[in-house]
This record gives structure tokens, sequence and C-alpha cells, in this order.
């Protein structure tokens, strides 16, 4: 399993990458420039959320010059706090379109990290979420896989199941598999539950842990680590193109 590891780094790193990338300001020497702006005001912005809570955040207002020409934009993206007056940014802009001037990253963090994923806490949470959820689902593919790859198999049945009851009143079912083994009929449970009766009779394979015959487990599972490792990917994706919407 400990190769596995390597491929989960590889993993962490690539999104990182990707995320540099997608915020690094790639400039077009033939339409762009860089040229130096000043904040000289802010905009003042609310929103509210899902709970009718109402916040205040505030976008620069930045002065530059182009060509003897001053020339003044909002920035797109909003912070919690108010911004520093006199503060010099970094901007590239296009001559034909001087108020679609953008800031530029001044930090690999600021290429990697969201400008909104630096704004709002839930945000944050969402990123930690995504870390998670990949973390847990990563781990729990690796695991049925080694696990699986060492083990004696064998056909089950689905001869009952179990039901449990989650703190809301949710009801999930949880197969019984039956399976002969070592000259015996065993049982075992599913590592995971349903939200639907399982069907008598219906075929699955047992794995046998060859050094420890009385640790088994059901082969209908795996897809349940895939699940929660995309997921993770999709918050981490979403978080990473976030501001380029904002």
């Amino acid at each position: 399993m400990k190769k596995w590891i390597y491929v989960y780094v590889v993993i962490i790193f690539t999104v990182l990458g990707v995320g540099i990338y997608i915020h690094s300001d790639k400039v077009n020497p033939d339409q762009e420039v860089v040229v130096s702006g000043t904040v000289v005001d802010y905009e003042a912005r609310q929103s509210r959320d899902s709970r009718g809570r109402t916040s205040t955040s505030y976008a620069e207002i930045i002065s530059f010059e182009l060509n003897g020409t001053t020339h003044r934009f909002t920035r797109g993206t909003s912070f919690g706090w108010k911004p520093k007056i006199g503060r010099v940014r970094k901007l590239v802009v296009d001559p034909a379109r001087p108020h679609h001037a953008r800031v530029q990253a001044s930090s690999w963090l600021e290429k990697l990290v969201p400008s909104t994923l630096k704004q709002y806490p839930v945000i944050i949470m969402l990123w930690i979420m995504g870390s998670a959820f990949f973390a847990f689902g990563w781990f729990q593919v690796l695991y049925d896989y080694e696990f699986f790859r060492r083990a004696i198999r064998i056909p089950g049945k689905v001869t009952d199941y179990d039901t449990q009851v989650g703190s809301k009143g949710n009801v999930t079912y949880v197969e019984v598999v039956s399976y002969d083994f070592d000259g015996q009929t065993r049982t075992i449970k599913s590592d995971v539950g349903m939200p639907f009766k399982p069907k008598m009779g219906t075929m699955r394979e047992v794995g046998v842990n060859p050094d420890d015959i009385q640790k088994a487990r059901v082969n209908s599972g795996r897809w349940f680590g895939v699940i929660f490792a995309l997921a993770g990917l999709l918050l981490w994706s979403l978080l990473l193109v976030a501001d380029k919407f904002h």
C-alpha cells in the first residue's frame, strides 16, 4: 500500500499545479502591458446569504496611467475588509480596453488560492471538506484494493438484511451475505448501507483474509470510496476556478 501513497502525493501536487496554472496571469505581449496602479478608493458591496444575513465586502478602485491618460477601474473581486488606500498594484492592461484591467497575482499563493477563498470562511470550509472527502475516498479505495488483492475470493449470497435507523429517522438497509468457507456456512454484513431493501438471493463476492479467516468483507462497496474521492476533486475544481467567474 505504501507505493500508493506516492500516487496520492502526485495527485495532490497535480491539483496544486493546476491551480497555479489556472490563476497565473498570462500576458499576451501583442495586446497587453503591465503597468503600476494605485488604490485610490473602494466600493462597498452588500450581499445576503441563504439565512437572510447581510454582509459587506469592499472592492478596490485603482487608478493608473496609460499613454498619458489616467484611468480608473473597480476590481471584480471584493474582500471582507477595507483596502489600504495608496497601495500599489501591478496591473495587466489591454490598451484597447483599459477599463478591463486586472490585478496581476504577485505570489504563487495568490495564484493558487482564489480571492473568494480568502474572503469567506464558508468557502475555506468547503476547501477543507474537499480535502477530507478526497483523502477519505482515496484511502478507502486503496484499502479495498489491497484487501481484495490478497484475499481468498468466495461466492456468497444475500440471505438477510439489517435495518439501521439514523439520528434523523432515516432508514438504511445493510446486506447480510452467507458464504461457505472451511467447511462452514458463515455470514457477514456489508460495509455499506442502502436506502432500499436488498433483493434476497443476489450473488455477492466475499473476500477472506488468508492470514485471519475471521476477517472477511463483501466486495460491494468499492464505489463508495470512489464517490467520496470524486466529490473531493469536484469541490477542489470549483474552488480553484471560483474567482475566474467572480
